[in-house]
C-alpha cells in the first residue's frame, strides 16, 4: 500500500491536472452541464501529452486530441444546437444501432494494432486500439446525449485502468477508475432522466 501512496504522490504535474479536471469533466457530463466540456478539453490535453512522451500509449495519445475537438463539438450540440428555450435531450438507442459501430471497432483494430506494432514501440497494441475506436464511438454518443454512452464508458475505463497502471500512469488509472464509477451514477442518473418523461 505504501509503493502505491509513493507512486502516486510522485506523479507528474500534467497528471495531477489532468485528474483534477477530468474528474471535474465526468462529473459535470454525467450532470448534464455544458460546462463539462472545457475540463475534458483540458484534462485530454494534458494525457496526450503524456501519451506520447511517457506511457507509448499512441492509440489513445490520437484519440485524446480526438476527445479535445469532441470537446468543442460537445459545446456546439450542447449549446447552441438547440432550439430557442430547449436543450438536447437524452434519448436511448436499440441494441441493434450498436452492432456495426462495436463490429468495425474489434475488426479494425487487428491491422491498426498490427502497423503499431511493427512500426512503433506501442505498448499493448490491440487493447490499445480497440478501447481507442470504441472511445470515439462512445464520445459521439455522450456529445449526441445516448444513455448507452455510459454503458461503453464503464467497459472501456476498465480497461483503461489496467492499461495506465501497467504503464505506470498511477494518477491516471486512478482518474479512469473514477470514471468508471461516475459512468455507472451518469447511466443510472441519464436513464431517471428518461423515465421521468415517459
Amino acid at each position: 500500500m505504501q509503493e502505491i501512496l509513493i507512486s502516486l504522490l510522485n506523479q507528474s504535474p500534467t497528471q495531477w491536472i489532468a485528474l483534477i479536471t477530468g474528474l471535474t469533466y465526468v462529473i459535470l457530463a454525467a450532470n448534464e452541464k455544458p460546462l463539462c466540456w472545457p475540463f475534458g478539453i483540458i484534462s485530454c490535453s494534458l494525457i496526450a501529452i503524456d501519451d506520447f512522451s511517457v506511457f507509448q500509449l499512441y492509440a489513445d495519445g490520437v484519440l485524446q486530441i480526438f476527445y479535445v475537438l469532441f470537446g468543442f463539438l460537445g459545446l456546439y450540440y450542447w449549446i447552441f444546437r438547440n432550439e430557442p428555450g430547449e436543450s438536447l435531450r437524452v434519448s436511448s438507442w436499440s441494441w441493434q444501432k450498436h452492432i456495426v459501430p462495436v463490429a468495425v471497432g474489434f475488426l479494425l483494430s487487428i491491422p491498426i494494432s498490427m502497423l503499431l506494432q511493427k512500426y512503433t514501440n506501442a505498448a499493448y497494441s490491440y487493447l490499445d486500439t480497440v478501447t481507442t475506436l470504441l472511445s470515439l464511438w462512445a464520445t459521439w454518443l455522450l456529445v449526441r446525449k445516448v444513455l448507452e454512452n455510459w454503458l461503453y464508458w464503464i467497459a472501456i475505463d476498465a480497461v483503461y485502468v489496467f492499461l495506465f497502471w501497467q504503464r505506470g500512469g498511477g494518477l491516471i488509472a486512478v482518474l479512469y477508475a473514477a470514471y468508471l464509477i461516475v459512468a455507472i451514477w451518469g447511466f443510472v442518473q441519464w436513464r431517471k432522466n428518461i423515465e421521468h418523461r415517459a
